[in-house]
């Protein structure tokens, strides 16, 4: 029962001591089966550390910071200063904490909802929809999410690249959500056959021909989509994709830097695919 009432809730969410446990045994222990009692103790005070420590109440625990954070803050804020906060939060949550499910929480229905609903809210205010952006990009993965539930804030992030075409960070941001929609089957038809995506990528990564982080977030934009939806090669070298990939592999060839030689493998790697002849 005191297990059950852990997992619960309550006030259960304060660790339970051994004397605690001990102390709902007292008066109830004889010397007949002292040992026995003992042991049933310490198994009992595994299981709530256990409990405590992860589990139904850790991952009850992670979807209430969530909730508090999503809902009892960023949705109810009038103020953008805090809405951006505590976008930035849940990102760095998503990203950092790889011992709690904040990641699978965020993309839970009702959740992912309210983000989408947040960026519709927030769509003229670029800092904002940055790291909306960058919550999603840090959140999605293919177990996580499928075609139709990715499907309508796909356009939004979409739309706010096209509106807000000279924000740099968001056009960055905004390549790095692209990326994660493309593990998603069928996302990516939707985002060459009928949201015209491609264009967007090319233009964000034309007009920051200076920022590595952007060029890096694009080419792995392009690269997820030359490796999902190979189909697409025709659309892909039409919208400038192979245009891209050859200038920034100009730019970056020789660059010692981490991220460049990122891009340069990249780089290499979508002009290959888009030069191929298929058989």
């Amino acid at each position: 029962q005191l297990i059950q009432t852990s997992n619960d809730g309550g006030d259960s969410h304060k660790k339970m001591t051994q004397d605690e446990v001990v102390g709902q045994f007292d008066g109830c222990i004889s010397p007949e089966n002292e040992e026995e009692m003992e042991r049933v103790t310490a198994e009992s005070v595994q299981s709530i550390q256990a409990s405590n420590d992860g589990g139904d109440l850790h991952e009850k625990t992670t979807q209430n910071e969530v909730d508090e954070i999503l809902f009892g803050i960023i949705w109810k804020s009038a103020e953008a200063e805090v809405v951006m906060e505590g976008l930035e939060e849940l990102a760095d949550l998503c990203s950092e904490k790889e011992d709690a499910p904040y990641a699978l929480i965020v993309c839970q229905g009702r959740r992912l909802a309210a983000v989408a609903g947040i960026m519709n809210k927030w769509s003229r205010n670029p800092a904002v929809l940055s790291q909306a952006c960058r919550l999603v990009s840090n959140a999605l993965s293919d177990d996580q999410m499928s075609a139709a539930n990715t499907v309508g804030l796909l356009e939004i992030v979409l739309n706010a690249m096209r509106e807000h075409p000279n924000e740099e960070l968001l056009q960055k941001c905004g390549c790095g959500a692209l990326t994660k929609f493309f593990i998603v089957e069928g996302a990516e038809e939707h985002f060459v056959s009928k949201l015209d995506g491609l264009a967007t990528i090319t233009a964000a990564m034309q007009h920051f021909p200076c920022s590595t982080s952007l060029q890096l977030f694009g080419c792995r934009a392009i690269d997820s989509l030359c490796i999902n939806s190979p189909k697409s090669k025709d659309q892909l070298v039409h919208a400038g994709c192979l245009e891209r990939a050859v200038a920034v592999f100009r730019a970056c060839k020789g660059n010692p830097s981490d991220d460049a030689k990122e891009i340069t493998a990249l780089a290499h790697r979508i002009m290959s695919r888009l030069t191929t002849t298929d058989e």
